[in-house]
């Protein structure tokens, strides 16, 4: 899981949290608010849970042998540095 939804949803925890004291006191606004913001990160969090892109897949690396640069069994750089 990325770090930014283990940040969002611990943000929106916090936020579920202190809007229960807020319902005894009786600010009833205030509560909601707290609930509203706490449901909007939870779910912003989930959203980027889902939208992980896709792992990209790189094609195969180059070898010597695909690229032409062997020639009589000899590397070209071997052949250059050993006279042949």
């Amino acid at each position: 899981m990325k770090k930014t939804v283990l940040i969002l949803w611990g943000v929106g925890a916090l936020f579920l949290i202190s809007s229960i004291p807020l319902f005894v006191e009786g600010d009833i606004g205030a509560g909601v608010c707290g609930i509203v913001i706490a449901a909007a990160l939870f779910f912003i969090g989930l959203r980027k849970k889902a939208a992980r892109p896709e792992p990209k897949k790189e094609p195969p690396a180059a070898t010597p042998a695909a690229c032409g640069l062997i020639y009589k069994g000899y590397h070209s750089d071997a052949a250059r540095t050993h006279g042949v």
